[in-house]
């Protein structure tokens, strides 16, 4: 209840002086499945003018983002994953396609630097 009432707060905030990005992290996390729901609802109503980055575990809020990233921790360091949600042909579900993301070139970044 705590949780649900936080996040009502913060997007009556919005409602009457908006920000233009939101930073939410696992906001959602103690929220039943119902609730998680409507957030996700909510967030993507509200994202038509504002830009949300959400930090989520939950699959229902996963799957109603526009974009999705992930990573990975593998044995040479993390991974970056772009993860697109693909409608299943021949039904209401969606499926997750990953594709990994180009690793930023740190040491080209320094030599441009100086």
């Amino acid at each position: 209840e705590k949780s649900l009432l936080t996040i009502a707060f913060v997007f009556a905030i919005h409602m009457y002086k908006p920000s233009r990005f939101y930073i939410l992290d696992e906001v959602e996390a103690a929220l039943d499945k119902e609730n998680s729901k409507r957030f996700a609802e909510l967030v993507r109503m509200l994202s038509r003018d504002t830009q949300f980055i959400v930090v989520s575990h939950n699959d229902t809020v996963i799957t109603s983002a526009d974009t999705a990233l992930g990573v990975a921790k593998t044995r040479l360091g993390s991974k970056i994953l772009s993860i697109k949600l693909v409608a299943d042909a021949g039904s209401d579900s969606t499926k997750m396609v990953s594709e990994e993301l180009a690793p930023v070139d740190e040491e080209k970044e320094t030599d441009e630097d100086e």
